[in-house]
């Protein structure tokens, strides 16, 4: 069994359960921060899956709650596992190289101003999901919400911008 958290400075990590000695997991490097990445803090849990042709897939976007109101801009990663029962660094997606939204390392920054995740990304029937925030000009102007869906094996998908009630990729 493996697992995946990520760290107040970007990086992911991959931690290999050992059934023989529970007490005792691995823990591998698994992604660095892209450097398009101001926000970096992986506050919430990444998304692994299966993909339909058998590849570990990890997907995770960057922001935290704790500081809603900067403007540095996070994003959203898609990393393929090309060892899922290892310790191997991982790569971009098969999908992001073809994929508008992705940069050819797996990374899409977000366009808002200080936009950054406020919540954990769901994988749903090879859909992933996950909201963002956009901080208003100060504390008291709530600013924009906007919800992200991705096709996990395609890489392709769309904003749903509920400012303007549609959707752009």
């Amino acid at each position: 069994d493996v697992g995946f958290i990520g760290d107040s400075m970007g990086y992911v990590f991959k931690i290999k359960f050992n059934e023989l000695d529970p007490d005792d997991p691995t823990i591998c490097a698994f992604s660095t921060p892209d450097s398009n990445d101001d926000a970096k803090h992986v506050y919430y849990p990444p998304a692994p899956f299966f993909s339909q042709a058998g590849e570990l897939l990890v997907y995770y976007a960057s922001g935290s709650p704790f500081n809603v109101y900067s403007t540095d801009k996070g994003g959203v990663y898609v990393r393929k596992d090309p060892s899922p029962f290892g310790c191997a660094a991982s790569v971009p997606a098969p999908c992001a190289s073809g994929a508008a939204l992705f940069n050819s390392s797996g990374f899409y920054r977000f366009t808002g101003i200080g936009e950054k995740v406020v919540g954990a990304p769901s994988v749903v029937f090879c859909r992933m999901f996950f909201a963002t925030h956009i901080p208003g000009p100060d504390p008291c102007v709530l600013g924009n919400s906007r919800i992200y869906g991705l096709n996990v094996e395609t890489c392709g998908g769309g904003i749903f911008d509920v400012t303007t009630d549609s959707y752009t990729v």
